[in-house]
Parts: structure tokens; sequence; C-alpha cells
């Protein structure tokens, strides 16, 4: 099956594979929301022809995420990794949807990844700090305190104070 071109209401005819990739359509509310969230007047359009297909599925993600379809979030997020696997956005992302279904062990490894691309995301290692104390890894978890204190004493403060003692 080749890409899919669908007719989003006022917008015009779009020619992407996230049928096929992803399973399911996104819906006209989705639609709206990833345009209006990537700021652009047509909004898959120009992310396509710029070859940023890896941002729109961030953006679904977000919205998918916002809506609290997270199955659907994670996929979106996976389709953007498979695309740029570097791409730190959807990394945390990743790991910010599993949070929120409660699977700390999946949420690891992204922030892991994102960590060894931009080692002083200050956010990133707070809540890797976090989901170590969620999966009982207080000596990590420790270690990700050490780490944010020279990145921000602030989030290290508040990362200790989750730290059972």
């Amino acid at each position: 099956m080749g890409p899919v071109s669908i007719k989003w209401g006022s917008l015009p005819t779009v020619t992407i594979d996230t049928k096929r990739a992803l399973g399911w359509m996104p819906s006209a509310s989705a639609k709206y929301q990833v345009s209006k969230n990537l700021n652009l007047k047509f909004g898959y359009n120009k992310a396509i022809k710029q070859r940023q297909h890896h941002v729109l599925y961030l953006s679904l993600g977000n919205v998918y995420q916002r809506q609290g379809k997270l199955d659907e979030a994670i996929a979106a997020y996976k389709k953007s990794l498979e695309l740029k696997p570097t791409f730190t956005h959807s990394l945390y992302e990743l790991a910010s949807a599993y949070v929120k279904k409660g699977q700390y062990e999946e949420a690891i490894e992204p922030l892991q990844k994102l960590l060894q691309i931009e080692p002083r995301h200050a956010f990133a290692n707070h809540a890797l700090g976090l989901a170590y104390i969620r999966t009982g890894d207080k000596t990590a978890a420790m270690q990700q305190y050490h780490i944010l204190q020279t990145i921000d004493p602030n989030l290290a403060a508040d990362l200790l104070g989750y730290i059972p003692k």
C-alpha cells in the first residue's frame, strides 16, 4: 500500500504515509491542532515539502497526549524517531507518555538516549531520576541528583525530595 491522499476540510490535499505506518488516520481536530502547533498556514504540506516528517509525528503525538490518547501518542513519537532517531523532542515526549501511563521502565531508555545526545538537558535528567525512583533504583536516582546539581540546583533539590531516605 502506497502513500494515502487525505482531504482535510479547508486544508489542501496532503499525501502522507500515516495510515500504512501507524494503522490509523488523525481525526479532523488532531489535524487542525497539528497545523496550529506547528504554527504553519498549511502545516502538513509545508512540513512535508521541507522533509520534516518527524516534526509532524511529534506534533501529532503531542495532540494525542493532550487528549489522553497515550497509546496513539506513543505510536506517533516512535514513528518520529524512526524517521530521525536523534530527535530529542520526540525522545522526551515519548518518555513523558510512558510516565503518564505508569510505565517507568519504558521511560528510561528514551531518556538515556536523549542524554547521550544532550547531557545537560535539565528536565531529562530530572525525569530520569524520577523514573529511577519509581522503579526502585535509588542508587541511579542519586547519580542523577549529583549530575543535576551541576546543571540546575533547583531541579536537583526537587529530585532529592523524592528520593527515599
